[in-house]
């Protein structure tokens, strides 16, 4: 069997950065380590903005331009260009999330066209978007709870529904395959019957459309499993990127507040094993499904390439099984993967910085909340930083 891929290896997990690229991410971590100030800083942040205090400047120079490819596509081309020379693929998301209009949405859509434009420029296999870009929140709420839809929300419905077929329809034409992000699951439902539908048009000789399975949901194994089902019933191929979950603190609020038992799981350990059993369960059916596997988590990462590695009729480099971290974070994964000949990639968000700020604010909650994580974060950087030190001295 061939040696799996070395994760503690700092020189190659961070050969991308400079010196004073390095130590901004290591100040970064240091300040989200920080229980109160995570929690506290992108509210204070998010204020600041509406008031329309100027904090634009301090966000480009430091969250932003740790955690986000640039401005616009343009801007986001030297990184793209960076990455590839590592072997390390891309994902171009727009990160900027729609406002109540149906104007907005249709500016978004056109945005997110582009980006899938740019990504097969860029020789990238994979675009995304955000359903609550391009659809209001409120409207995926009533469909999902069986409300009767007034005139106007049935119009805004089919307008929704109109955007999701132009991107999937642009993907297919790209000869690229596009994800569709999950939501809160007071949304997901309506966003499930949308993307399956997209799933057995797009879907009959390659996965055009990636759906994507928060498994901190106690549901989503079961959910997993009846989709394939569907989709061999249907004879159509699954697409899905498996993450964790990016709601964990607000799920558990709005189930507190509204009386109703929590859908996510209770202690990570059960979210990881959840996640563990439907990527293994994924990797059984491969015939069927493509895995786009979405996570920070070593062991979970490990798990995907030991696979790989034990089936000889499987290369390091196929399509169907990518894994991804987000740009900024678990480079000691993405960049040590990337070296031993697995498909790595980056979730690279990109929009006006101001305009990706509840993102920024949504990322440092996120992190505060994962156990480990920042410690681990913080625990690579100061050995990449020790490491460069002894060279020098």
């Amino acid at each position: 069997m061939l040696n799996g891929p070395n994760f503690e290896d700092t020189l190659v997990a961070y050969k991308h950065l400079d010196d004073k690229a390095l130590i901004r991410a290591h100040q970064i971590f240091s300040l989200m380590d920080q229980p109160i100030l995570a929690r506290v800083g992108p509210l204070v942040l998010e204020l600041a903005s509406r008031l329309g205090l100027p904090v634009s400047f301090l966000l480009r120079k430091t969250l932003f331009a740790h955690f986000c490819g640039g401005e616009s596509l343009q801007a986001c081309a030297a990184l793209v260009e960076s990455l590839k020379r590592e072997q390390v693929g891309v994902v171009l998301d727009y990160a900027v999330e729609g406002s109540q209009s149906e104007e907005s949405f249709d500016r978004c859509c056109d945005e997110i066209l582009r980006s899938l434009a740019a990504c097969k420029a860029y020789e990238q296999p994979f675009g995304v978007f955000k359903p609550t870009g391009i659809v209001a929140p409120n409207l995926l709420q009533n469909i999902t709870e069986g409300r009767t839809l007034s005139a106007t929300e049935e119009e805004s419905a089919r307008r929704g529904q109109q955007r999701f077929a132009r991107i999937a329809q642009k993907a297919e034409e790209l000869g690229i395959s596009v994800m569709i992000d999950a939501e809160e699951s007071w949304l997901q439902d309506a966003i499930d019957r949308w993307v399956e539908a997209l799933m057995r048009e797009r879907n009959t000789s390659r996965p055009v459309v990636y759906h994507t399975i928060q498994f901190y949901r106690k549901d989503r194994l079961g959910y997993l499993k009846q989709l394939l089902k569907t989709a061999e019933k249907g004879n159509f191929y699954l697409g899905l990127k498996l993450v964790r979950g990016a709601y964990l603190d607000k799920e558990r609020e709005r189930a507190r507040l509204q009386s109703y038992p929590s859908p996510v799981h209770e202690t990570k350990q059960d979210t990881d094993n959840n996640f563990n059993t439907a990527l293994m369960f994924c990797w059984e059916h491969k015939d069927r499904i493509s895995i786009f596997s979405g996570t920070h988590n070593e062991i979970s990462t490990s798990l995907l390439t030991q696979a790989v590695d034990r089936d000889p009729s499987v290369e390091r480099n196929d399509p169907r099984f990518v894994s991804a971290q987000l740009l900024g974070m678990s480079d000691n994964l993405t960049f040590n993967l990337a070296r031993n000949g697995f498909r790595a990639m980056k979730y690279v968000p990109y929009g006006p910085v101001k305009a990706v700020l509840p993102y920024l604010a949504r990322r440092a909650r996120e992190n505060s909340s994962i156990t480990g994580q920042m410690a681990r974060e913080l625990a690579m950087l100061r050995k990449e930083l020790a490491r460069r030190k002894s060279v020098r001295s």
